[in-house]
């Protein structure tokens, strides 16, 4: 980095090398803060994607009625596989889990800023050792808190059987087959 050539004093190898070292973690704390904030938007507005869905298909069925349709076979599969892709999408939707990871980005940015103050190249390997000890806490207090929330594949099995259950209250006469024909 041209950055540790002129910042490095003395300009000795030791020194190059802890101002390299300081700079990648400085660089991949960057990278993390910026990673968590993503995820963070992306657990916040998944209810937004599961009201445009539900919206769709409330439109669809409405379609559908005011053209006579409303017994038709798509009538019946409309509501099903837009509970289906709603329901995904609003697991999508974690407050609790925006919340760490913006709590983690915001961690890791003070950890930035207050290790990034005062860097001389006699103490390099000091502030990258006590940012790497941030950025980590950071990290690992955010991966507690994710297997605390609720596992997604029970969450899932939910939804499956709740579908399950519209479709029999839908079709009754309908019966999954109980054992598959033998040839």
């Amino acid at each position: 980095m041209n950055r540790c050539k002129k910042e490095a004093v003395p300009d000795t190898a030791p020194a190059y090398g802890d101002c390299l070292y300081f700079y990648n973690i400085l660089e991949w704390g960057q990278d993390l803060s910026e990673a968590y904030r993503t995820r963070a938007t992306l657990n916040e507005w998944g209810v937004m994607a599961a009201g445009i869905v539900a919206l769709t298909v409330v439109g669809s069925l409405t379609g559908l009625a005011a053209f006579s349709q409303a017994g038709s076979d798509a009538a019946k599969i409309i509501p099903l596989a837009g509970a289906f892709t709603a329901g995904a999408a609003a697991l999508w939707d974690n407050k609790a889990r925006a919340g760490a990871y913006t709590h983690a980005a915001n961690s890791i940015d003070t950890a930035l800023a207050t290790y990034s103050k005062g860097v001389t190249g006699t103490n390099y390997r000091e502030k990258a050792a006590a940012l790497h000890e941030a950025i980590t806490s950071a990290k690992n207090e955010l991966e507690t808190k994710r297997s605390e929330f609720a596992n997604i594949e029970e969450r899932l099995k939910k939804a499956e059987e709740n579908i399950k259950a519209l479709q029999q209250q839908r079709n009754p006469s309908r019966q999954p087959p109980s054992n598959p024909p033998s040839n």
